[in-house]
């Protein structure tokens, strides 16, 4: 049923028959020959591989087991490795700059460092 396209009037509108509606016994659909995917990404690094259609879970979460899980527990051990190397590679570069509180590096030629605010105030 669909809405009456030429109502007016108050409540909702009455419904009449779908002259295109139809029901079948046999359905016939043609094998999937491929599936094709378009993506628009402002990320790096997205990649897709392993693509299934099925209608069943358990044969998915098995695959997903057998194939995925491997690859996945792989690639982040590589990535956790890679933060720990960019880690030290980051401390050793702030180790070879050294810093240290000298006040003549500090202040350079603007003479000896601020004294310390002692918290009293001079009156005028």
């Amino acid at each position: 049923m669909i809405d009456t396209p030429a109502y007016r009037g108050p409540g909702p509108p009455a419904k009449i028959d779908n002259p295109n509606f139809f029901e079948t016994d046999h359905v016939e659909i043609l094998p999937i020959a491929g599936v094709g995917l378009e993506l628009w990404t402002m990320s790096e690094g997205v990649s897709f591989d392993n693509i299934l259609m099925t209608h069943d879970i358990g044969s998915a979460r098995a695959l997903g087991l057998q194939v995925w899980k491997p690859k996945f527990d792989a690639e982040k051990e590589a990535n956790e490795l890679k933060l720990k190397e960019e880690a030290a590679k980051r401390q050793a570069e702030d180790e070879d700059l050294n810093y240290e509180d000298d006040e003549e590096d500090i202040f350079g030629d603007m003479g000896a460092a601020p004294e310390e605010d002692d918290g009293e105030k001079e009156e005028l």
